[in-house]
């Protein structure tokens, strides 16, 4: 069963030495934003190393974080239309120092008139990406504070197709993320999270939490979440 993706990894690593022999290599540090609010999309990235943050902001100045793309992902995706207001509410950050490649829309889409299978890609990470995002938005409506979180968590744990420079039972977004994404304020993450470390299903650690019982922390997940356990 596919999982919700908070966690984006190696979709275009079929296309990677393509993209590395015709594009421009460019280095962010952490904390660079790729494209900022207000901005018009111009320019799609490739990740090469490092990790991007996706986040859209809210006209009062709320963030919502959306994704965290690994190398291998192209971020926006591509679509030939314009959709300004939209564009200009999404902002593109370095969560990590990173080394991208830098493609115009126009560089994109004549690539994609050469190979067919690149928009093929792209069409099946924008279908996932509309499923992550249509259970994020039912979960933010229907389920409470701590099954969001654990959803997240299991999300997490389970995508064996990333691979992790750590533990694969290890997250490593801050907890201000965690809130961003499941929609809570910090003080109700922090209070969860240490509701889950007291019950035992995780550990706290300098700057990353460690999932330390798993089935446990299914049993406070959604039912479609976990179906293929």
């Amino acid at each position: 069963m596919a999982l919700p993706r908070y966690y984006m990894y190696g979709d275009f690593f079929e296309f990677k030495d393509i993209f590395t022999e015709r594009f421009k290599e460019r280095k962010f540090k952490k904390g660079d934003k790729l494209k900022n609010v207000g901005e018009i999309v111009k320019s799609l990235y490739y990740s090469v190393h490092g990790l991007t943050k996706v986040s859209f902001i809210h006209e009062s100045g709320e963030s919502k974080t959306t994704f965290i793309s690994g190398a291998g992902v192209i971020q926006p995706l591509y679509y030939p239309s314009q959709f300004p207001v939209w564009e200009k509410r999404f902002r593109l950050e370095a969560y990590t120092s990173m080394t991208v490649l830098e493609i115009s829309k126009e560089e994109f889409k004549a690539l994609a008139e050469e190979y067919p299978r690149l928009m093929e890609i792209m069409l099946d990470v924008t279908a996932r990406n509309l499923y992550t995002m249509t259970a994020d938005a039912m979960s933010h409506i229907y389920d409470e504070g701590i099954t969001r979180i654990c959803n997240l968590m299991y999300a997490h744990i389970s995508n064996l197709d990333v691979k992790h420079n750590h533990d694969i039972n290890q997250i490593t977004i801050t907890q201000s993320d965690i809130s961003a994404i499941v929609g809570l304020n910090r003080v109700n993450t922090n209070k969860i999270l240490q509701q889950l470390k007291d019950m035992g299903i995780i550990a706290l650690e300098r700057r990353r939490i460690r999932i330390i019982d798993r089935k446990k922390l299914i049993s406070y997940c959604s039912t479609d979440i976990v179906l293929g356990e």
